[in-house]
């Protein structure tokens, strides 16, 4: 009787063990499976912080940019009004086509004041003109962000394309006057009074010509001739503070022979530039 007892109580005692370490073995399955997921959540917490740095590096960046671009609009539009109300320039309407903020529904007209902006990462700055030399170029910003209180250097408006035709052949027929065997012969094989009438008609058609100019350089800065502007349209663009047009020669510039040389003068063929989309998704018209 005794055995039996005995082999009772060592069977109740095993079963309360083995009650017992199954419930150590599952409170350490939880302690586990709570560890897992607070290392998942400190690996979160880590990447979250990241990211938050560098959002908040963006934005100093950005704020650093918008702050440039805002220092010469502000300067602009300042110098803008100044003018607006002393009567120098009508209809102004501002438009920057290098800020990523534009908005795309508003198009760009003919008449429109602009700055252009350089986007070059090393060494950003904004196109500028020289009233004095007629020199065009790229002002390069200064290291305090402060801008040049000259204004109108920075200013440029959009006309569309003028005719130069007459005037470009009056040009040509100039410079062949220049003494030669071959002028020689031209001139003995025609008359003086055919050359002279052939002089004063194109002079006509010159007076003609610069009159039409004239009167569409005056309809847009009145206001009257406001037209969008299309991909693959000829458009010259007008400083403000010299009244020349931005114009490209056939040599190559000074500092980049890969570019050709850009400078200030009176409207001609030189001046006018076709507006090409940045994107092939961008066609013209």
């Amino acid at each position: 009787m005794s055995d039996d007892g005995n082999s009772l109580r060592n069977a109740i005692s095993g079963s309360h063990q083995d009650e017992t370490n199954s419930e150590v073995l599952s409170k350490l399955n939880e302690v586990l499976s709570m560890k897992s997921k607070l290392d998942e959540v400190l690996l979160m917490q880590s990447t979250l912080e990241k990211q938050v740095t560098q959002i908040k590096k963006r934005s100093e960046s950005s704020a650093a940019g918008s702050q440039q671009n805002n220092n010469v609009s502000d300067e602009v539009e300042r110098g803008i009004s100044k003018r607006k109300s002393s009567g120098h320039l009508r209809n102004p309407r501002i438009f920057d086509i290098s800020s990523e903020e534009t908005d795309t529904l508003s198009p760009v007209l003919t008449g429109d004041y602009i700055v252009l902006q350089d986007l070059d990462v090393n060494s950003p700055g904004f196109v500028t003109g020289d009233a004095a030399f007629g020199r065009c170029g790229i002002q390069m910003l200064p290291s305090n962000q402060k801008v040049s209180l000259d204004y109108d250097d920075y200013v440029f408006q959009i006309f569309p394309a003028m005719v130069y035709r007459s005037q470009t052949e009056q040009s040509s027929r100039k410079l062949a006057r220049a003494p030669s065997f071959t002028t020689g012969l031209s001139r003995r094989s025609s008359s003086f009074s055919d050359r002279e009438n052939e002089e004063l008609i194109l002079e006509e058609r010159v007076k003609h010509e610069q009159e039409q100019n004239k009167q569409l350089m005056e309809d847009v800065e009145n206001g009257v001739k406001r037209d969008p502007l299309r991909y693959g349209q000829l458009i010259q663009l007008k400083h403000i503070k010299s009244g020349n047009f931005i114009s490209c020669h056939h040599t190559a510039a000074m500092r980049d022979v890969a570019c050709r040389k850009v400078s200030l003068r009176e409207g001609s063929v030189a001046a006018q530039f076709s507006l090409l989309p940045c994107y092939k998704a961008q066609t013209d018209g």
